[in-house]
């Protein structure tokens, strides 16, 4: 009977930690998704992931609210699972902010102050590990400690300056602030679901229409058996997405059909009709608006076209 129970025990352990095994979800950053924080009376204010890009190396970047051509990304998550803010800062100024797959305990450099002293600036401790609740949602809490270290005298002193909370499938749900009203998360938009109230005073973000046509680098990439491939409609379009490989040989149709303008995402599994060798591919996104208008000579023509592609590496 002992063993039974250590058995369950065991197996029960095993399915907790199945639910939490992707670091990446302790802030899903992706296009699209948005955040909405209440800092006090009558005080809020949003975030919203714009665009998102990764490179060959797997380092994922992602531009908020708004991009303009030229732009650094705002954040990044590299492949040791830092979350970084202005990852691209050529000066060194980027700053790790949580490292999404740490353990308790585990501790790093967010960014230092001084060049010259390479041990005073800004440290960060991930402090506890618990599953609770969120906005109704079961979930799983990290929460992590900042903390300022100066040097006076050549002796260094380190100073607890606010802790911050993320949540797994929901990123940052609370921060103290070390103030009277601390930053709470009261709804978001993750994945095009509705997490709590996550209604903006200007504007609910689910009915944004992006301003251009855009198709992002599908993720994760290299890939293995599957990927997504997320794509911007700015008016309604017939489109079509079709993969290619390095021949020029069309080996799947993803997409082939009248979509509404808004944000899209589709999934390519390489397993599917037929077993792909790895290699590169390329996929092409058109888009064609259907509707029909007359120019000065009288003649009907269609609305205009956009193409873009994209490498993707697929790797077994």
């Amino acid at each position: 009977m002992k063993k039974y129970f250590v058995f369950l025990l065991l197996a029960y352990v095993s399915f907790l930690k199945a639910q939490y095994n992707d670091p990446y979800q302790y802030y899903p950053m992706a296009t699209g998704n948005y955040w909405y924080y209440s800092g006090g009376p009558d005080y809020y204010y949003s975030e919203q992931v714009f665009a998102d890009s990764i490179d060959n190396s797997g380092n994922r970047f992602f531009w908020m609210d708004v991009k303009h051509t030229g732009d650094r990304p705002d954040r990044g998550i590299d492949t040791n699972y830092f979350y970084i803010l202005d990852p691209k800062n050529t000066l060194g100024n980027a700053e790790y902010k949580y490292k999404l797959n740490a353990e308790i305990g585990d501790w790093w450099w967010v960014f230092r102050r001084d060049s010259t002293d390479m041990n005073t600036g800004v440290w960060c401790k991930l402090l506890s590990v618990n599953d609770g609740t969120y906005l109704g949602i079961k979930t799983r809490l990290k929460t992590y400690a900042f903390y300022y270290r100066i040097k006076n005298n050549n002796v260094y002193y380190d100073f607890h300056d606010h802790n911050e909370t993320l949540a797994y499938g929901m990123g940052m749900i609370y921060r103290d602030n070390d103030a009277a009203y601390p930053f709470d998360l009261i709804g978001a938009i993750i994945d095009r679901k509705k997490i709590g109230t996550p209604v903006d005073v200007k504007e609910d973000l689910t009915k944004k229409i992006p301003d251009d046509f855009e198709l992002y680098q599908n993720y994760p990439n290299p890939f293995n058996p599957s990927t997504t491939i997320n794509y911007h409609l700015p008016q309604n379009s017939f489109v079509t997405i079709k993969v290619y490989d390095v021949l020029g040989r069309e080996v799947a149709t993803l997409v082939n059909d009248y979509r509404p303008a808004g944000y899209y995402s589709v999934e390519f599994n390489a397993s599917s009709g037929g077993r792909l060798p790895s290699g590169i591919y390329i996929y092409t996104i058109t888009a064609n608006n259907p509707s029909l208008y007359q120019n000065d000579g009288g003649q009907v023509r269609s609305g205009q076209v956009y193409t873009q592609s994209k490498k993707m590496l697929l790797i077994k």
